[in-house]
């Protein structure tokens, strides 16, 4: 399996989220070892230390999602296109930022239907915390909206850049050239 360097990958709002994602897995593991030693040493639980940990699988998820489509680093089954040439492999990547762009773009939308349900509503968590349903429904929608953003702009670069000059080559093809802030 290859290495792939995220200290010059995506720009620095993908890199802030991906913090966050790092931070929050800490914060599982924190909360998970801090609820086990709770009610093995003392037989007292967390207050909602489920829903806290579901809560934080959200942005443990999602949020890393737009730095790993910067890194063209998902998962693909390349058994029947590793020996295509380049041109047929350049129109497959194109493709697929197209159908991921609509798949992801439809995830975004349906999150933000939901987050904007759960804000109107005003809806809270079952629990001693009373935690609002709103807050993971937004890191979702942030989430896939900078997934969104990501696979746009690999499409139009790589739907500008030749198949002959590889995807992510060219003058403007840097980690930090899109999306710079």
């Amino acid at each position: 399996m290859e290495e792939v360097d995220l200290s010059h990958s995506g720009n620095l709002i993908e890199r802030a989220v991906f913090a966050i994602a790092m931070a929050g897995t800490a914060a599982l593991g924190i909360l998970v070892t801090a609820s086990i030693a709770a009610r093995w040493i003392g037989g007292v639980s967390i207050p909602d230390s489920v829903l806290l940990v579901r809560e934080l699988m959200v942005p443990v998820i999602i949020l890393p999602l737009a730095i790993v489509t910067a890194t063209r680093g998902h998962i693909a089954v390349t058994i029947f296109t590793r020996n295509l040439s380049a041109r047929p492999q350049h129109i497959l990547a194109i493709v697929g930022h197209l159908v991921g762009f609509l798949f992801v773009g439809m995830l975004a939308w349906a999150g933000w239907l939901l987050f904007e349900d759960a804000v109107m509503s005003g809806e809270f968590h079952d629990g001693d915390l009373n935690l609002p349903k709103w807050m993971a429904r937004a890191v979702y929608v942030t989430g896939f909206a900078l997934v969104v953003v990501r696979l746009g702009t690999l499409f139009v670069r790589d739907l500008l850049c030749g198949p002959d000059s590889g995807p992510d080559s060219g003058p403007d093809s840097g980690p930090d050239s899109d999306l710079a802030g």
